[in-house]
């Protein structure tokens, strides 16, 4: 039983460590955020307040690139328009699998419906993006907004 409790209570302190030093990459790369709890990191704050208020508050708080804990997943917030437009456009071809927070919108294979360009990953984003550019030109956009109107 004393072998039992021992254990039991090194397993709790190294989880308790590791869970620490997952939690601490944002602080090591010098990027600013909320504090996260240890168990649930920033989450409870994010289901009180609602994602878009605590976003708010926390690029007022912390500027305008910053890192908060979704549980155990670290997620950095940019709401810079110039580190964006890096991201979406120099780096574009590193960033093209999306997270879905929600368990609704995960891409499945065989189901149409998770067929979405915002969800799709590696090669299948790629297949489909390559059929959508062509459509989104300016020239066919202007006949659009010419056919509305």
């Amino acid at each position: 039983m004393e072998l039992f409790i021992a254990l039991l209570c090194i397993a709790v302190v190294l989880s308790l460590a590791w869970r620490w030093k997952q939690t601490s990459v944002f602080q090591k790369l010098g990027i600013p955020g909320p504090k996260p709890s240890l168990i649930f990191g920033n989450i409870l704050e994010l289901y009180k307040k609602g994602p878009v208020k605590c976003h708010e508050e926390w690029v007022k708080k912390y500027g305008r690139v910053l890192g908060y804990y979704y549980g155990m997943k670290p997620v950095l917030l940019v709401t810079d328009p110039y580190l964006l437009k890096d991201i979406f456009i120099k780096d574009f071809n590193k960033f093209i699998n999306r997270e879905s927070f929600t368990p609704i919108h995960r891409y499945e294979p065989k189901n149409p419906k998770s067929q979405s360009v915002l969800i799709l990953p590696g090669q299948a984003w790629k297949d489909v993006r390559s059929i959508l550019t062509p459509t989104f030109t300016v020239a066919k956009m202007k006949q659009v907004i010419y056919c509305c109107r």
